[in-house]
């Protein structure tokens, strides 16, 4: 896990201006084909930033099932103030650097837990899906675009707007309701079951 994490510290994927998202996302790639997941590359088609590098969207997912269950992370990192925030150093247990913590020590740490999963077995009653993007404080239209595919072929995706469950493009954006009313939905079943089936 440090290993991996130094490799993603050491690559400044500042934001502002937004450099060197092709690189992140081609280690973290590799990365997740090399641990046998499933994984698929977004562009954004259709989408042109005024300034810096296009990012690029990754979904990796294990599991089988029309249900998903979202790990989301951002790999871009905010401005350092010197080249040497990202040379990772460690100390003890300790990694330091632009970005350890927000956010690309949270995305090993998500990868990690999909493979803690894939590594033990478990038979899941759907996917954990994993999407990784250049973050921007909301959810992205290319995270938009992994969710869509995730959902099978029924469900499409346009650069101009949302998706919907009939196979058709919805030409305007909406914000994403529907995820907040479905953590909602999972919490209160957890909460109403057993103490003994829950995991």
């Amino acid at each position: 896990m440090a290993a991996l994490l130094s490799e993603l510290v050491a690559i400044p994927t500042e934001n502002p201006p937004g450099r060197n998202y092709q690189a992140c996302a081609a280690l973290l790639e590799k990365r997740l084909r090399n641990f046998g997941l499933d994984c698929e590359r977004f562009g954004p088609a259709g989408l042109e930033k005024k300034s810096g590098e296009s990012p690029a969207c990754l979904l990796a997912c294990y599991g089988r099932g029309k249900r998903t269950l979202y790990f989301h992370g951002h790999y871009d990192v905010v401005p350092a103030q010197s080249a040497q925030q990202f040379e990772p150093v460690r100390k003890e247990h300790f990694l330091f650097g632009r970005g350890s913590c927000d956010m690309k020590g949270g995305i090993v740490a998500m990868l990690y837990a999909i493979l803690a999963l894939k590594e033990c077995g478990a038979e899941l009653n759907g996917k954990a899906g994993l999407i990784l993007e250049r973050g921007d404080g909301r959810r992205g239209r290319l995270s938009m675009a992994c969710e869509a595919r995730a959902a099978g072929p029924q469900r499409h995706w346009d650069a101009s707007g949302g998706t919907d469950e009939r196979g058709g493009v919805e030409r305007k954006p909406r914000r994403d309701f529907a995820a907040r009313a479905g953590l909602r939905e999972v919490r209160a079943r957890w909460l109403a079951a057993p103490r003994r089936e829950r995991i």
